[in-house]
Protein backbone atom coordinates (compact mmCIF):
# COMPACT_ATOMS: atom_id res chain seq x y z
CA UNK A 1 0.00 0.00 0.00
CA UNK A 2 1.45 3.48 -1.02
CA UNK A 3 0.67 6.64 0.67
CA UNK A 4 -0.85 9.60 -0.83
CA UNK A 5 2.67 11.37 -0.87
CA UNK A 6 3.65 8.59 -3.29
CA UNK A 7 0.34 8.75 -5.09
CA UNK A 8 1.11 12.43 -6.15
CA UNK A 9 5.07 11.49 -6.81
CA UNK A 10 3.93 9.70 -9.21
CA UNK A 11 1.16 11.67 -11.18
CA UNK A 12 3.87 14.88 -11.02
CA UNK A 13 6.05 12.41 -12.76
CA UNK A 14 4.00 11.16 -15.16
CA UNK A 15 3.11 14.60 -16.28
CA UNK A 16 6.74 16.06 -15.84
CA UNK A 17 7.98 13.28 -18.36
CA UNK A 18 5.17 14.10 -20.67
CA UNK A 19 6.22 17.73 -20.50
CA UNK A 20 9.49 16.90 -21.43
CA UNK A 21 8.44 14.46 -24.30
CA UNK A 22 6.21 17.11 -25.96
CA UNK A 23 9.61 19.45 -25.24
CA UNK A 24 11.78 17.57 -27.16
CA UNK A 25 9.51 17.26 -30.26
CA UNK A 26 8.89 20.75 -30.30
CA UNK A 27 12.65 21.20 -29.98
CA UNK A 28 12.69 18.61 -33.26
CA UNK A 29 10.31 20.46 -35.18
CA UNK A 30 11.85 23.95 -34.73
CA UNK A 31 15.20 22.20 -35.82
CA UNK A 32 13.60 21.05 -39.06
CA UNK A 33 11.61 24.57 -39.78
CA UNK A 34 15.14 25.94 -39.43
CA UNK A 35 16.98 23.76 -41.58
CA UNK A 36 13.96 24.30 -44.13
CA UNK A 37 14.81 27.94 -44.14
CA UNK A 38 18.67 27.60 -44.45
CA UNK A 39 17.88 25.63 -47.29
CA UNK A 40 15.57 28.12 -48.87
CA UNK A 41 17.75 30.86 -48.00
CA UNK A 42 20.51 29.11 -50.13
CA UNK A 43 18.35 28.26 -52.97
CA UNK A 44 17.66 32.13 -53.13
CA UNK A 45 21.53 32.69 -52.97
CA UNK A 46 22.13 30.23 -55.46
CA UNK A 47 19.45 31.51 -58.09
CA UNK A 48 20.60 35.36 -57.28
CA UNK A 49 24.25 34.76 -57.70
CA UNK A 50 24.90 36.56 -60.93
CA UNK A 51 22.39 39.43 -59.56
CA UNK A 52 24.21 39.86 -56.27
CA UNK A 53 27.16 40.07 -58.13
CA UNK A 54 26.16 42.80 -60.53
CA UNK A 55 24.84 44.95 -57.68
CA UNK A 56 28.21 44.25 -55.75
CA UNK A 57 30.32 44.95 -58.78
CA UNK A 58 28.13 48.32 -58.50
CA UNK A 59 29.00 49.47 -55.23
CA UNK A 60 26.00 47.78 -52.98
CA UNK A 61 27.25 47.71 -49.63
CA UNK A 62 27.38 44.11 -48.02
CA UNK A 63 24.22 44.99 -45.69
CA UNK A 64 22.16 45.86 -48.35
CA UNK A 65 22.68 42.91 -50.12
CA UNK A 66 22.40 40.72 -47.26
CA UNK A 67 18.48 42.28 -46.14
CA UNK A 68 17.48 42.04 -49.69
CA UNK A 69 18.25 38.14 -49.20
CA UNK A 70 16.77 38.37 -45.59
CA UNK A 71 13.87 40.41 -46.62
CA UNK A 72 12.85 37.92 -49.10
CA UNK A 73 12.74 34.96 -46.82
CA UNK A 74 11.44 36.76 -44.28
CA UNK A 75 8.51 37.71 -46.29
CA UNK A 76 7.80 34.00 -47.39
CA UNK A 77 8.06 33.00 -44.19
CA UNK A 78 5.51 35.15 -42.88
CA UNK A 79 3.30 34.77 -46.03
CA UNK A 80 3.49 30.86 -45.06
CA UNK A 81 2.72 31.29 -41.59
CA UNK A 82 -0.08 33.46 -42.12
CA UNK A 83 -1.79 30.90 -44.52
CA UNK A 84 -1.15 28.18 -41.87
CA UNK A 85 -2.90 30.06 -39.08
CA UNK A 86 -5.84 30.58 -41.92
CA UNK A 87 -5.99 27.17 -42.56
CA UNK A 88 -6.35 26.72 -39.13
CA UNK A 89 -8.72 28.96 -38.37
CA UNK A 90 -10.78 27.80 -41.13
CA UNK A 91 -10.39 24.51 -40.27
CA UNK A 92 -11.25 25.20 -36.43
CA UNK A 93 -14.46 27.08 -37.84
CA UNK A 94 -15.72 23.60 -39.89
CA UNK A 95 -14.85 21.34 -36.78
CA UNK A 96 -16.91 23.43 -34.33
CA UNK A 97 -20.09 23.19 -36.69
CA UNK A 98 -19.31 19.51 -36.81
Amino acid sequence: MRSQSQWVDQSINQEITFAKLCTAFALLALAIACVGLCGMMSHNVARRTGEIGIRMSLGAQRGHVVWMVLGEVILLARRRVCHRFARLWRWRDQWRRW
